[in-house]
């Protein structure tokens, strides 16, 4: 293979660094740094202008589209694939949203590409709880639109069994079309000093929830949770870091005990946030994997999600320490497992060190990538 093209709608540094972007920007890097012979782009959508560039070896073209406008961004990416797709051996789309349908039904089997199962629009406006009129014939729409190109590809990937079940059940697909391997993330170590902390922090123990504050994300747990934790824990505060689209904000106005910081791209200032956080509690309603617990795991954090996310498949748990919620609605089982970490901190903390090194060895990047590349190999022979 001497060529392939991502495509993105959100990627970092521009359209910021959810876990579409950060997985293909994490895929990207680590297909270019095994082989770099072959040329890697990523098809994203700019906020401004048509822009075209290289980004850490990466060729990142991006076209001008409003992205609350969905009808602007699948025009926009069809208009151009419909002109370059012959420029690459292997388009890989992502398929929420279905943005290649309409080169897939102009071009049929000229057009390969692998779909990319990394979420869905069912999932997303059941779980957002989205009604009316528009929002159902959105729902209706995309997931025709997702389903035609899941289905009619030759080659499916998804990070996890969750996602893989999920689709299944939803499209009834056919499953010897699908590969399964967690999503790639490197280790990277970054010197962290005081200062990179923000100045309210400093010095203060906190529990930490970060990532959008939305129902499919446990909005509704999290205001539970946060009501237990400050009543049952007075010398801990709650920080939450990331766009507050629940307003939490608005419901506890007032208590100083709860610290709210936007999304922020500023790596040393979300990284320092983080690290210094005593646990992540990430309550996810549902997630095919979940970059933001790997990225807590790394930092050598205790951290608490659900069963519901795909990166649990992967997390190494022990019998005197399982930071796994079975039922993700169950506020109890929540405050059971923040109890056991505070009452055996130094125990939690070596575990975590423990499921950090073995989650390393499953998303090591070059390892990932040569599987993909592998598989792209055996599916397409090279052309």
């Amino acid at each position: 293979m001497k060529s392939i093209l991502f495509i993105s709608p959100e990627y970092p540094p521009e359209t910021g660094a959810g876990g579409i972007g950060t997985y293909v920007h994490e895929m990207a890097r680590a297909i270019k740094g095994l082989d770099q012979s072959i040329r890697v782009s990523v098809l994203a959508v700019s906020f401004e202008k048509n822009k075209r560039g290289v980004e850490d070896g990466i060729e990142v073209i991006r076209v001008k589209a409003n992205r609350k406008n969905l009808l602007g961004v699948h025009l926009a990416t069809s208009i151009w694939l419909l002109k370059n797709y012959q420029k690459y051996d292997v388009i890989e789309d992502e398929i929420f949203g279905g943005y290649c349908i309409l080169a897939k039904i102009l071009l049929g089997k000229k057009y390969h590409y692998l779909a990319r199962l990394h979420g869905t629009s069912h999932e997303v406006y059941t779980l957002e709880r989205r009604r009316g009129l528009k929002y159902f014939a959105f729902r209706v729409v995309l997931n025709f639109f997702e389903r035609f190109v899941v289905k009619r590809a030759r080659v499916i990937l998804t990070s996890s069994s969750l996602m893989g079940i999920y689709a299944f059940i939803l499209w009834n697909i056919d499953f010897s079309k699908m590969n399964i391997a967690p999503l790639p993330a490197f280790l990277e170590t970054v010197a962290l000093s005081d200062m990179d902390l923000p100045e309210n922090l400093r010095g203060k123990e906190y529990f930490l929830f970060y990532g959008s504050v939305q129902k499919k994300k446990g909005s509704e747990v999290l205001k539970q949770l946060i009501k237990e934790v400050i009543t049952n824990y007075a010398h801990i505060h709650f920080v939450i870091l990331g766009a507050d689209l629940d307003q939490l904000a608005s419901y506890f106005s007032g208590n100083r005990q709860v610290i709210f910081f936007g999304y922020t791209k500023e790596k040393k200032r979300r990284s320092a946030i983080i690290k210094n956080a005593k646990i992540v509690i990430l309550p996810s309603q549902f997630e095919a994997f979940l970059y933001t617990a790997v990225e807590s795991v790394f930092l050598g954090v205790p951290t608490i999600l659900t069963r519901n996310c795909g990166v649990s498949e992967y997390l190494q748990t022990f019998s005197d320490y399982n930071n796994i919620v079975i039922e993700q609605n169950n506020v109890d089982e929540f405050m059971e497992k923040i109890g056991a970490i505070m009452q055996n901190y130094e125990n939690a903390k070596l575990k975590t060190d423990l499921q950090r090194e073995q989650l390393r060895e499953c998303v090591e990047p070059k390892r990932i990538a040569r599987q993909y590349l592998n598989l792209i190999e055996e599916k397409y022979n090279g052309k």
